[in-house]
């Protein structure tokens, strides 16, 4: 079956190259670096001759739209259970005796032609060449060229949007047995296609739940936050009895410079205090010893206390490292009930399950505007992460409810090799020896690769179409605005080298898609249960 090349990538050459990431290992001297030199030089010779075929039987036959009959009886037809097309390309007498007399002239520059000198190649007829060189070798020569120019036709005159290589799906022994310079012929290709809709097991909008572990930091978070809520709705009332840790004081506070005999010297001119300050006498809730020394005092008391302001204030820095006296008057002494957890969900007239939701929220939401302004400030979009690892567990949910749906074969192992030379530039940036990368970039090195990163490459593709799915299906768009934005932090972080506008615009454009996805499906469909990481 023959292998069409008329749909390349970087990863064109044969039979595995990931040299153009890592350009600098190859040889470019002594005989290997020649031959690696030259096979290149033949790729592109091979590529310019069948670009002046597709000229001369556009000269011969007609303009662009005459010479493919693809361009008008071509037909395609989806292939059973496989993300593919297949292509029947009916091809005009015409057209195969132009390539026949074309591929004949091309093989007369490489051979001798008995009787005819080199240069006179372009005057030698097709027979003649075709007797010296064997009718065989020139048909196979035609049947490629037209095999390329034919199928390019036929794709681009049906709007495929093909993804990878073209497969003939005849053998070279039958495409040369029907082909008859000068008579009808006709081509049969196969060539995967992106699906055009996901085969959906279980419908998108149907409710999901995921599973987040939670840190052992979002764990003290989370109880920090119980705690707040907690102390905001306790209750307060007036006691007439010494103060005690965890009452709440009202006190009036007058600041002092303390002299060398620790006595009150003259007021600050700083404002340091006030008139009816609530504190509660709680370790860490005001300045070092105040609350020390109001414990076991009743209201009425006025206690002056000498404080070492901190080293470093940023609200009041003229006081910084001052040594202080407070004069402090004990207005009341209140005590604080702090209702518990279910007391609490008591008083807020709700369930401690809903309060602890309503807190997963607030803390889930505020890491969202934390990471997303970190983002506006430095991201590179292929690279976005999402918080706390929600999205990639919304897609990994997606991926299964689309696990049927065909992926074109072609476009798993195109993104498999990506990964794979993304690796090898990763290594070399830091300080693997080119003779290791060497021995690991062959097809055995890359099979054993793509078998270990196969599945996570076809989980990634199908939460991709998912989600494209689901974009259009809810309408989900991005703004210009939105591009231009991220677009501009692109070019910062590229300044220093040339960036693909066009796929730097469409890879944002997918990005952003995806997390608008997420959001949608978080906010309408997912339910997130957390779980706090063992040690």
């Amino acid at each position: 079956m023959y292998s069409l090349v008329f749909i390349t990538s970087i990863w064109s050459a044969a039979p595995f190259d990931c040299w153009p990431l890592i350009r600098s290992a190859v040889p470019t001297q002594g005989p290997r670096g020649r031959r690696a030199i030259l096979k290149r030089n033949e790729g592109k010779r091979q590529r310019g001759f069948v670009r002046n075929v597709a000229q001369k039987l556009e000269s011969k036959v007609g303009d662009a739209d005459k010479l493919s009959s693809s361009v008008t009886r071509a037909r395609a037809e989806l292939v059973p259970n496989a993300s593919a097309v297949k292509l029947t390309i009916p091809v005009s007498g015409a057209t195969t005796k132009a390539a026949f007399k074309a591929s004949a002239k091309e093989l007369a520059k490489t051979h001798v032609i008995p009787g005819w000198r080199k240069k006179d190649f372009a005057k030698i007829p097709a027979g003649v060449v075709a007797r010296t060189v064997g009718p065989e070798v020139v048909k196979a020569k035609a049947i490629e060229t037209l095999s390329e120019v034919e199928t390019r036709a036929a794709i681009t005159a049906l709007g495929v949007k093909a993804v990878g290589q073209a497969r003939l799906l005849s053998t070279p022994t039958e495409l040369s047995g029907k082909f008859d310079p000068g008579k009808d012929w006709e081509l049969q290709v196969q060539i995967d296609i992106w699906p055009e809709e996901p085969k959906w097991s279980v419908p998108y909008f149907e409710p999901f739940a995921i599973q987040i572990e939670r840190s052992e930091s979002e764990h003290r978070l989370r109880q920090d936050a119980m705690t707040a809520l907690r102390e905001r709705y306790a209750r307060i009332e007036g006691v007439d009895r010494v103060a005690a840790l965890g009452d709440s004081c009202l006190v009036d506070v007058a600041a002092f410079e303390r002299r060398e005999t620790n006595e009150k010297g003259n007021p600050l001119e700083v404002s340091v205090g006030g008139e009816s300050l609530e504190i509660i006498l709680e370790d860490g809730k005001f300045l070092p010893g105040v609350v020390e020394a109001l414990v076991g005092q009743k209201a009425g008391t006025v206690v002056d206390i000498p404080v070492d302001m901190p080293t470093q204030l940023r609200r009041q820095p003229l006081l910084a490292g001052k040594q202080l006296m407070l004069e402090v008057k004990l207005k009341s002494v209140r005590r604080r009930a702090v209702p518990s957890p279910e007391e609490l969900a008591n008083d807020m007239n709700a369930t401690l399950d809903a309060i602890e939701r309503k807190i997963d929220d607030t803390l889930f939401t505020a890491q969202q505007q934390q990471q997303q302004q970190q983002q506006k400030n430095d991201l590179n979009v292929s690279d976005r992460v999402s918080a706390v690892s929600i999205n990639d567990e919304i897609e990994k949910v997606l991926a299964d409810r689309v696990a049927e749906t065909p992926l074109p074969p072609d476009m798993v192992v195109e993104v498999a090799k990506q990964k794979f030379a993304v690796m090898l530039a990763d290594m070399r940036s830091r300080g693997t020896p080119d003779t290791e990368l060497k021995e690991m970039i062959s097809p055995g090195g890359f099979d054993k690769y793509r078998t270990v990163i196969q599945p996570s490459v076809e989980r990634e593709l199908r939460a991709k179409l998912a989600v494209q799915h689901i974009a259009k299906d809810q309408n989900i768009q991005v703004s210009q605005e939105e591009i231009d934005e991220q677009l501009k932090v692109v070019k910062v972080q590229y300044k220093a080298s040339k960036i693909d506008e066009e796929k730097a615009i469409e890879r944002i454009i997918n990005e952003l898609t995806r997390l608008k996805v997420c959001d949608y499906l978080l906010n309408n469909v997912a339910a997130i249960a957390f779980e706090t990481a063992s040690d």
